[in-house]
């Protein structure tokens, strides 16, 4: 996929992600590697269910993020990857 030849282009990737390319990222992934080690920030911007968060953190990079909020009010939480792993049920804090 481009989106991933892209995203392993570069060495220091923010981004915002959707589920539909989470999933694209996620069916990418081999087991036992991490397909985008030096991404800096993948922000999940709607809702994956927990098992896809946690597979996110695994095989596809460590430093993935979810955020909450809208246009009138901004991020209103945050979900970073050290509290993904241990409360991936969470839409993070305030």
């Amino acid at each position: 996929y481009d989106i991933v030849r892209n995203f392993s282009y570069h060495d220091d990737v923010v981004a915002m992600v959707m589920p539909d390319i989470c999933n694209v990222l996620l069916a990418c992934a081999q087991k036992g590697a991490v397909l985008l080690p030096n991404v800096r920030a993948l922000v999940g911007a709607q809702p994956l269910a927990p098992e896809q968060k946690k597979a996110m953190l695994a095989g596809v990079t460590p430093n993935y993020h979810e955020c909450y909020g809208s246009v009138s009010t901004g991020w209103i939480s945050v979900l970073h990857p050290q509290d993904m792993a241990r409360r991936s049920e969470s839409v993070g804090r305030i």
